[in-house]
């Protein structure tokens, strides 16, 4: 995304971000990294998007307080895994 650097979305109106979103979707990505709980589009929204668009892209779900409820409920929606904030690590070095 080219809204204030690679990869971030900043604030602003729910249905700009949801038209930056959209336009940067494409299927060659390798990979969907979406906060779960931002004001204005959450990663359950960002989800459906690309399930909407018919992408097969793996859609990661990034937290700092998701419940394991929750992850699990997003993993039944679409969502290819979480990852806590505090655990990125695990997501290795690019």
């Amino acid at each position: 995304m080219n809204c204030g650097g690679p990869g971030l979305i900043r604030r602003g109106s729910g249905s700009r971000l949801t038209r930056i979103y959209l336009a940067q979707l494409h299927a060659d990505l390798d990979v969907i990294l979406a906060d779960y709980s931002l004001p204005q589009f959450d990663a359950l929204r960002a989800l459906r998007l690309l399930q909407e668009r018919g992408l097969d892209i793996p859609f990661i779900i990034v937290s700092g307080t998701i419940g394991e409820e929750l992850a699990v409920s997003a993993m039944k929606e679409g969502a290819a895994d979480y990852l806590l904030k505090d655990r990125l690590a695990r997501m290795g070095q690019v």
